[in-house]
């Protein structure tokens, strides 16, 4: 089953899982953090991994 597909008691589910894969991504590729962009149209999400944090001069 896609992930846009998911029946809608289980779209919370679906954020813990996104949350956790990017744990898992952020551990593998030596990340910093990880940010997620809300998505307005079905409550999921997009998340970017940080690799790199600077001051703004």
């Amino acid at each position: 089953m896609a992930l846009t597909n998911w029946p809608k008691p289980m779209r919370r589910m679906r954020t813990v899982v996104g949350w956790e894969l990017s744990a898992v991504m952020a551990r593998i590729c030596n990340g910093l953090g990880i940010y997620r962009c809300p998505n307005r149209e079905d409550g999921g999400g997009f998340y970017l991994m940080l690799k790199s944090i600077n001051w703004a001069s």
